[in-house]
C-alpha cells in the first residue's frame, strides 16, 4: 500500500484527469480526438471532493450530504477501490497512512528539503507558496518577480490578520 490523506488543497497529476479535444477533419469528415493530461484539483474542505465520507448525514440538505469526509490518494495499484490514483510528487500537505507511504514521504522530504514548522506554515502559506518563494530566490536577475511574490505574501498576511480580527465579531 502507498496511501496518503490530503490536509490541504492540491493540484495532482492523475491518469484519470484529462481534457478531451474533438475536431472534425474538413476533408474526410472524420472526427479526431486528442487527450491532454491536466492536473486534478482536490480540496479537503469541499464535500464534493471527498472520496471517503464520514459522520452523520446533514438533514438540512435532504439527508444526502455528509457532515465530514476526507480525500485519500494512492499510487497506481497500491490503494483501495475508492482511492484517487496520482503520479505527482508527495507534498507536506499529504499525511502518510501506511509504512510504504511514510518511507516515500521521508525520501521525498530529504530530496526536496522540506522544512518542518517554518514561517511559511505559521503564516498560513502552503508548500506551493514556499516553492514560489524558492523560485524567486534562485532567479537573482528577476527582481520584479521577487517583489511581486513579496507583495503577495504581505497581502496574504494582512488578510489573515483581518480575518482573525473579524471572526470574533461575527459570533453572537
Amino acid at each position: 500500500m502507498a496511501r496518503w490523506r490530503l490536509t490541504e488543497s492540491h493540484y495532482l497529476d492523475s491518469p484519470d484527469s484529462y481534457w478531451e479535444q474533438a475536431e472534425t477533419d474538413r476533408e474526410t469528415g472524420k472526427q479526431k480526438k486528442r487527450k491532454h493530461m491536466v492536473p486534478l484539483h482536490l480540496n479537503p474542505k469541499d464535500p464534493n471532493d471527498w472520496n471517503y465520507k464520514t459522520g452523520d448525514r446533514d438533514v438540512s440538505q435532504g439527508g444526502s450530504a455528509f457532515t465530514d469526509g476526507q480525500i485519500i490518494v494512492c499510487r497506481e495499484g497500491k490503494g483501495q477501490p475508492r482511492d484517487i490514483v496520482f503520479t505527482s510528487s508527495v507534498t507536506p500537505g499529504m499525511e502518510p497512512l501506511d509504512d510504504e507511504a511514510k518511507k516515500e514521504t521521508e525520501e521525498t522530504k530529504t530530496k526536496l528539503e522540506w522544512r518542518d514548522g517554518d514561517r511559511f506554515y505559521k503564516d498560513g502559506m502552503t508548500y506551493a507558496d514556499e516553492m514560489l518563494m524558492k523560485l524567486a530566490d534562485r532567479s537573482g536577475e528577476s527582481t520584479e518577480l521577487a517583489q511581486a511574490l513579496s507583495m503577495i505574501a504581505q497581502v496574504v498576511e494582512q488578510n489573515a490578520k483581518l480575518l482573525a480580527l473579524m471572526a470574533p465579531a461575527r459570533r453572537p
